[in-house]
């Protein structure tokens, strides 16, 4: 193959055969296996045509081909990462006769081969142009249709894209299939890799950005007009969140009762004297007057305020904007004080509590994931004093911050030092088969995917590094492996 900046050559041999109409036949094949019992009868495959197709590849493109009596569909895909190529243009030619494909679908195209006849030899050459991952390029494809190349026992549906588990384990699927799953893969590349180290790590609240309601005396909890705010609910600063109504026994509140009944009696005996000095005013000094008007002014706000004080209602309001983490509080409720009634707190300021029992080779910027959740971290501390033995550190959750709860459980996964040589892939690549053992797909043919046993650990929440069990240039599967894993 020839190539340069803006354009590149690829010769391509594609064997398939046209037999009869176009038909093969094969035996009716179920899908149950041994003698176990799968409960409701497993599907089976009836007996029909099966359409030939075959299928050819270069560094840049993947395409497999679909013979419908004299038309013929196109599947051509990205030769790496197994995503369909749209805006080609095609040219089919044999002999003295040249047709050009059309493009029905994203990396789908047809084309009706009307000098197709009887069975024969019939040599092929198609002429790829087009622009992918943004250079031009072109592809010069031969092919002789002489004999079938198909993946073993795949369904013989003519029109349904299908996919089958395989004696050996490996999994046909027509491309049609992959298509409508989005099955997409990477070329395996080692490289080297800081090793990454799990923590056991919790989600906090930011104490700059939560707040805490609680009683300063024991009382009765009453709501306010507008009820009880509930959890998840956003409140203001300033806002009311209940009324406690102090409580005062029996005892207390007959000592405030004679204090009040004490105080009557001086206010009446202030007022009869600043009365009887104001009538003497010009035969006594003017500063007696006034200090038995101040005497009277002075008891009757101290009556006032006693007075005020009993049965007085506390109001309980939100220390600051954000929303309701907890609410422990029903009508009538009898508290004491210091007990928390509401937690307040910001959602998108969140935090993450982790503890090292080395801290030393951390770096700064971590991961975490929890129950399939994944987010950033950036170390804002480590403590100073041992807590069961290991650092406590603090991260803060990067945006965008998720949905997660205050006190969640969480893998920190922090980068060391220690450098890893392997192949870096989603984590969603990794899945378990029915063993119990990890294993990624391989795509070894246009049609064909195979598992792969593999030793990995992670990165960070969203990616994986596999250590054992692939090649330089093994096309894995990055998306959609969970569904390669489910075909039975």
């Amino acid at each position: 193959m020839e190539q340069n900046n803006l354009r590149r050559f690829a010769w391509l041999t594609v064997i398939a055969v046209i037999a009869g109409a176009g038909f093969f036949w094969m035996p009716q094949i179920a899908l149950a296996h041994g003698d176990e019992d799968h409960g409701e009868a497993a599907p089976q495959m009836a007996q029909g045509p099966l359409l030939p197709r075959f299928s050819a590849s270069s560094d840049a493109l993947e395409v497999v081909g679909v013979l419908r009596g004299k038309e013929v569909d196109l599947f051509v895909d990205n030769a790496k990462t197994n995503a369909p190529v749209s805006g080609l243009s095609i040219e089919i030619s044999a002999d003295e006769f040249s047709v050009r494909a059309t493009e029905v679908a994203a990396g789908e195209y047809r084309a009706e081969l009307s000098w197709l006849g009887k069975p024969d030899h019939y040599p092929l050459i198609f002429v790829v142009d087009g622009e992918m991952e943004g250079d031009a390029f072109s592809d010069l494809l031969e092919a002789t249709l002489d004999s079938v190349d198909m993946p073993a026992l795949i369904t013989p549906a003519m029109t349904k894209p299908a996919s089958m588990r395989l004696a050996d384990g490996q999994v046909a699927m027509y491309k049609a299939t992959q298509h409508l799953l989005g099955i997409r893969t990477l070329p395996a590349r080692f490289e080297d890799t800081r090793r990454a180290i799990a923590l056991n790590g919790k989600v906090i609240a930011d104490p700059t950005a939560s707040g805490v309601v609680q009683t300063i005396q024991a009382g009765r909890i009453g709501a306010p007009e507008a009820g009880f705010p509930v959890l998840g609910q956003r409140v203001k600063a300033g806002e009311v969140l209940a009324w406690l109504e102090p409580a005062i026994s029996s005892l207390e509140r007959a000592n405030q009762e004679a204090a009040l009944a004490e105080l009557d009696a001086q206010l009446k005996l202030a007022h009869s004297r600043s009365a009887r000095l104001e009538s003497l005013r010009g035969s006594v000094p003017n500063k007696e007057i006034e200090a038995a008007k101040v005497e009277v002014h002075g008891l009757e706000q101290r009556r006032r305020a006693l007075a005020a004080s009993v049965g007085q209602r506390e109001v309980l309001r939100a220390p600051m904007d954000g929303v309701i983490g907890t609410a422990n509080v029903v009508v009538g409720q009898v508290v004491n004080a210091g007990d928390t009634l509401f937690t307040l707190l910001q959602p998108n300021r969140l935090w993450v509590e982790s503890l090292a029992y080395d801290a030393s080779p951390l770096q700064k910027s971590a991961a975490a994931r929890s129950e399939g959740v994944t987010f950033s971290l950036a170390e804002i501390s480590r403590g100073a004093v041992l807590q069961d033995q290991a650092v406590p550190i603090l991260y803060r959750i990067l945006p965008p911050v998720p949905a997660i709860p205050v006190g969640q459980p969480v893998t920190v996964l922090a980068e060391s030092q220690t450098q890893v040589n392997g192949v870096i892939v989603p984590s969603e690549a990794l899945m378990r088969n029915g063993q119990g053992e990890w294993i990624v797909w391989l795509h070894d043919a246009a049609e064909r995917f195979r598992p792969m046993l593999v030793q990995w650990e992670a990165l960070d929440g969203a990616r994986s590094l596999v250590r054992k069990g692939l090649h330089e240039g093994d096309r894995v599967v990055i998306r959609g492996a969970a569904s390669l894993s489910q075909v039975r």
